[in-house]
């Protein structure tokens, strides 16, 4: 389903928004800890796209199956 690869890709850039934002916060000493919790909530984002996109990926294997 293309509703489910647009969710999955709007959840790719915040991740990489986040990556950004943790990357930025670890090189400074005092939001060294902050920095750290962006990139967790980053590969959360990164968890949810790639459940996303496999979501895509079955629905269009089923559509497939259900056309022959």
């Amino acid at each position: 389903m293309k509703n489910y690869r647009t969710i999955a890709i709007v959840f790719y850039l915040c991740a990489v928004a986040f990556y950004i934002l943790a990357s930025i916060n670890i090189f400074e000493e005092a939001t060294r800890d902050m920095g750290i919790t962006w990139m967790c909530v980053g590969s959360m984002w990164l968890c949810l796209g790639s459940v996303y996109l496999n979501k895509s990926q079955t629905k269009d294997d089923d559509s497939d199956k259900d056309d022959k």
